[in-house]
């Protein structure tokens, strides 16, 4: 009887947290300042390329935001503040 009485609470307190968490949640919107972002992305085959291509995009104010590898080819993507 005992685990019949909790098992029934537990699933009440789950139902209940179920149908009230639409009215506990905030809807997230985007404001009108949110921050907008301007990329570069080039595709270097040797350390030196990309080590060139780095710093001079670093001295626009990009950082380097992701690389990957496609075969052989590697792919090097840089952000900044939109301007």
């Amino acid at each position: 009887m005992k685990n019949f009485i909790l098992g029934l609470s537990l699933s009440v307190a789950f139902i209940i947290g179920c149908l009230a968490r639409p009215l506990l949640e905030q809807p997230v919107q985007a404001s009108p300042t949110s921050q907008q972002w301007q990329y570069r992305c080039f595709e270097n085959h040797g350390a030196e390329d990309v080590e060139t291509d780095a710093n001079r995009l670093g001295k626009f104010g990009y950082e380097m935001a992701a690389a990957t590898s496609v075969g052989f080819r590697l792919h090097w993507c840089f952000k900044r503040k939109a301007r």
